[in-house]
């Protein structure tokens, strides 16, 4: 069972990436979507929400995985860090990935292309400060189920993010950056941060970074487990070293994600069923 929080079953390590390896994945501007925020008697209030209060329609968007409307009030840290060595910057720190397996929708279709994705970044120091998130997407594949082969991986520019706060940020990312869904449909999300470039995070800080907790999800489905690497690591290579686990029920092991696939607009989808129309009458006329 992993411990709530903090994580604290892992130590801390240093992980070698060259500056190559790292330029060859992209770099982009996430969006925010949603922020609650700790109140002084420990609540959890929603602040901000890009879709004006409201709640998506379930599906309506292409949604093929959708946990990120029923917070828990609970932000996972991702502690302890250590340093990255080989990138162009100096004294980056890079937390320890953690990562949440998701079953997409069973009508999902395989070979879609994700389209986009939501991820959560909280915050629980006592002072804003940014970082940048990284944001993995991993076959099923490695050890007993875990995170395997890497099918997409992201590094975003710095995201200054509020003092007690579980935010989160969306990405549309380009076709030749996305990826394509796996055959049994099942997906490991990871995240971790590094304070690389012009972030402000401390390594101290960069402790209290984490994720949200939410449950259950409206779309798909996901056990009461995550995965935590055994050291610091930046998500960026095949079937990082960790374990599986969860926080013994308090919290459900659940973290916030949502991934997207192209809907097709409806004047398309009418145009496809008059073309089958016809092409089933002239073949029974012939």
């Amino acid at each position: 069972m992993l411990r709530n929080l903090r994580c604290a079953v892992l130590a801390a390590g240093t992980l070698m990436l060259s500056s190559a390896a790292m330029a060859s994945f992209p770099i982009g501007n996430a969006t925010l979507e949603s922020s609650y925020t700790r109140q002084a008697d420990g609540s959890w209030s929603l602040v901000y929400d890009s879709h004006n209060g409201g709640v998506e329609a379930v599906g309506v968007n292409g949604e093929v995985y959708k946990n990120n409307t029923t917070f828990g009030g609970t932000g996972v840290t991702q502690g302890p860090n250590g340093p990255v060595t080989g990138q162009a910057g100096t004294n980056i720190v890079t937390d320890s990935l953690l990562g949440d397996d998701l079953n997409l929708d069973p009508a999902t279709p395989v070979g879609s292309i994700i389209t986009r994705f939501t991820f959560s970044v909280a915050n629980l120091n006592t002072a804003s400060a940014s970082v940048r998130p990284h944001v993995s997407f991993f076959a099923n594949d490695g050890a007993s189920g875990g995170p395997g082969t890497l099918l997409s991986a992201f590094l975003f520019n710095p995201i200054t993010v509020a003092a007690s706060t579980v935010s989160q940020f969306n990405f549309s990312p380009t076709a030749a950056q996305s990826f394509a869904v796996p055959a049994n449909r099942v997906v490991w999300a990871v995240e971790t941060f590094d304070n690389g470039l012009t972030s402000t995070a401390t390594a101290a800080q960069l402790a209290n970074f984490g994720q949200g907790a939410f449950n259950p999800p409206t779309i798909g489905s996901s056990p009461d487990n995550v995965f935590v690497s055994s050291a610091p690591n930046d998500g960026f290579a095949n079937g990082p070293a960790g374990t599986q686990g969860n926080f013994g029920g308090v919290p459900v092991a659940n973290l916030a994600w949502e991934l997207r696939i192209a809907v097709p607009e409806p004047g398309s989808l009418m145009l496809a069923g008059i073309s089958f129309v016809g092409l089933i009458a002239r073949r029974r006329r012939a």
